[in-house]
C-alpha cells in the first residue's frame, strides 16, 4: 500500500509538472516584418529576444483578382528569413472588401478556397492559416444581418470556412486550419456578438449534415472594452474580453457538442480538442514626449501609460499561461504605427525604441510554464448565474396577486409557476416541477404560471395573478438557457400558506 501510495504521488507531482511546462506560443501579430527592407531579420531578432516564436502575417484576397498572391514579393522576401531563424510564420487570410464573399458566394467560395491552396502550395514552411478575420463585424464581412433582423454573417462564413477545411487538408492533413474568431464586442443590430455568432455558426454546422470538423484551433482577438480597463474587468454577456474567455468556450459547447468539430478540452489540456489561438491582444499607450516627433495625427481614445501598458502586458501573459485552452498568445503590435489615429498598442515605438512593455513581456514570457494553478474549465450544464428571490410568510386568502423575481448572468427564457402541495410538510422533487413547467408532465401542474424573458444580468418580476384556495403551496421557476435549450434548471421556494389554519 506504501508503494502504491508513492507512485500515486510521483504520478501526481510528473503530472502537475507537465501541466505547468505547457505554456503557450508567444508571438506578434505584425505586418512591418513583411515590408522591412531586411525581410524583417532586424526584428525577428527582437522577437527572439522576446522569447517569441511566431509572426501572423496578413494575407489578402482580392475577389476582382482572385488567383493572385497579394504581396508576393514580400512574403518571398521575408518568409525564409523567419525560417532561418526560428520564427513561425502564420498566415491571416481575408478579403480585400467585406462583401468578398457573399457578392456571388457559391463562386467566390471556391476561388477563396482555391487561392488558399495557391498559398499552401507557394509556401510550404507556413502550415498555419487563419480563414477570414471577425466575420461577426460589417468592418470585415457584409451582410451582417438581413433586412428582418435575421443573422446571415455565420451560415456563409460556416460555408467558406468548411470549404477552407477541406482545400487546405487536401494539399496537406498537416496545415493547421484556424477559424476566424469573431470580434469580442458587437452590438446585434449592426454586427453579432461573440456568442450568438458562435450559436449561429454551429446551427449552421448542424443544419448542412457536415461529418467532417470546421477548424483545428479557433482564433479570438482579446481586447477589453474600453482601453484603460484591465484585463481582469469582466464584461457584459454576450461579449467577451480577455476576463471571460470561458464563456467563449462554453459558446463553442453549446454550438458543438456531440458533432464532428471538436469542442474545448475539459479540464487538463489533452490532445485532440480544440485549442484557442489568441491571435490579437493589445493596449494602447500614451506616446512619450521625448518621442512624440515620431507620430502624427490625433489620438482617438484614452491611453493607458507606458508603465500600465507594462504592467497589463504581464498580467495578461500569466493569465493566458495558466489557460490549458490557450496554443498561441500575439501581441498587437510589435511597432506603433505613426498615426495616432491608429493603433500604438507596440512593444517598440515607432522610432524603433523600447517601451517598458518590451522587459515585461521578455519577463513574462521567460516565466511561462511555471503555472502552479492552471484554470480548468467545464461545460455547464444549468443556467450561468441562475438565481431566485421568492416572497416569504403566510399570504391572505384574499391576496390575488403573487410575485417573484430571477436573474441569470446570460439570456434565460423563464416559466415560474406555483404548485399545490397536500400538507407543508411534502417534498416536491426539483425535477417534478421542472418537467411542469416544461409542460412535459401530466401528474402535477402549476395552478397558476407566467413566462418572461430574463436577460443577462437583469432581475424581473414574474406576477401571477388570481385568488388561491387556502393551503400550502410552493413558487417555482424554471430556467432555459437561450443559446442552448438543454441547459436548464429549476428553483424552488419553501413552502408558504395561504390563509390561516381554522380554529375551534
Amino acid at each position: 500500500m506504501k508503494r502504491l501510495f508513492l507512485v500515486g504521488c510521483l504520478l501526481a507531482v510528473s503530472f502537475a509538472t507537465a501541466q505547468a511546462a505547457a505554456a503557450p506560443r508567444f508571438g506578434v501579430a505584425e505586418d512591418v516584418t513583411k515590408y522591412a527592407q531586411d525581410g524583417g531579420a532586424s526584428l525577428f531578432a527582437q522577437l527572439r529576444e522576446l522569447g517569441m516564436t511566431e509572426n501572423r502575417m496578413v494575407v489578402r484576397w482580392n475577389p476582382n483578382d482572385p488567383t493572385t498572391i497579394q504581396d508576393k514579393a514580400f512574403l518571398d522576401r521575408s518568409i525564409p528569413v523567419a525560417q532561418r531563424v526560428g520564427i513561425r510564420i502564420v498566415f491571416s487570410v481575408y478579403a480585400t472588401e467585406a462583401g468578398g464573399v457573399s457578392a456571388d458566394p457559391d463562386a467566390r467560395i471556391a476561388l477563396f478556397a482555391g487561392y488558399l491552396q495557391t498559398l499552401a502550395r507557394t509556401y510550404p514552411s507556413v502550415s498555419t492559416f487563419i480563414v477570414g478575420n471577425e466575420p461577426n463585424e460589417a468592418y470585415f464581412w457584409q451582410p451582417q444581418l438581413g433586412p428582418d433582423g435575421a443573422q446571415l454573417s455565420a451560415a456563409l462564413y460556416e460555408r467558406l470556412l468548411a470549404a477552407s477545411y477541406d482545400a487546405l487538408k487536401a494539399v496537406s492533413g498537416s496545415i493547421t486550419v484556424v477559424g476566424a474568431g469573431p470580434s469580442g464586442d458587437a452590438n446585434d443590430i449592426s454586427s453579432i456578438s461573440p456568442v450568438r455568432f458562435v450559436k449561429a455558426l454551429g446551427d449552421a454546422y448542424r443544419a448542412s449534415g457536415r461529418a467532417a470538423p470546421l477548424m483545428d484551433q479557433l482564433a479570438f482577438h482579446v481586447y477589453p472594452r474600453a482601453n484603460t480597463d484591465g484585463p481582469s474587468k469582466p464584461r457584459d454577456w454576450p461579449n467577451v474580453g480577455p476576463a471571460d474567455l470561458d464563456r467563449l468556450k462554453q459558446a463553442v459547447w453549446d454550438a458543438f457538442a456531440g458533432t464532428s468539430q471538436p469542442t474545448f478540452h475539459e479540464g487538463p489540456a489533452a490532445p485532440g480538442g480544440l485549442t484557442l489561438m489568441v491571435d490579437e491582444f493589445g493596449w494602447q499607450a500614451a506616446v512619450d514626449p521625448a518621442h512624440a516627433a515620431a507620430y502624427d495625427g490625433t489620438e482617438n481614445l484614452p491611453t493607458v501609460s507606458e508603465d500600465e501598458q507594462a504592467q497589463i502586458s504581464s498580467s495578461l501573459i500569466a493569465a493566458l499561461d495558466c489557460d490549458p485552452a490557450v496554443s498561441d498568445a500575439m501581441a498587437f503590435h510589435l511597432v506603433d504605427e505613426a498615426d495616432l489615429n491608429r493603433f500604438q498598442s507596440g512593444l517598440l515605438r515607432t522610432d524603433g525604441t523600447q517601451r517598458p512593455a518590451f522587459a515585461a513581456m521578455r519577463t513574462a514570457i521567460a516565466a511561462a510554464g511555471a503555472c502552479a494553478s492552471p484554470h480548468l474549465w467545464s461545460h455547464a450544464t444549468g443556467v450561468i448565474g441562475a438565481g431566485a428571490t421568492f416572497p416569504s410568510g403566510t399570504v391572505q386568502a384574499k391576496q390575488a396577486a403573487f410575485g417573484l423575481s430571477a436573474t441569470a448572468l446570460e439570456d434565460a427564457q423563464g416559466k415560474a409557476g406555483i404548485f399545490r402541495l397536500r400538507r407543508g410538510t411534502e417534498r416536491v422533487a426539483s425535477a417534478e416541477l421542472s418537467r411542469a413547467l416544461a409542460a412535459v408532465s401530466a401528474v402535477r401542474s402549476p395552478v397558476r404560471s407566467v413566462s418572461k424573458l430574463v436577460k443577462a444580468g437583469w432581475t424581473p418580476r414574474f406576477e401571477l395573478r388570481g385568488r388561491l384556495k387556502p393551503g400550502w403551496y410552493v413558487y417555482a421557476i424554471r430556467l432555459q438557457a437561450a443559446m442552448n435549450p438543454s441547459r436548464a434548471q429549476t428553483l424552488i421556494s419553501v413552502p408558504f400558506r395561504v390563509g390561516r389554519p381554522k380554529t375551534r
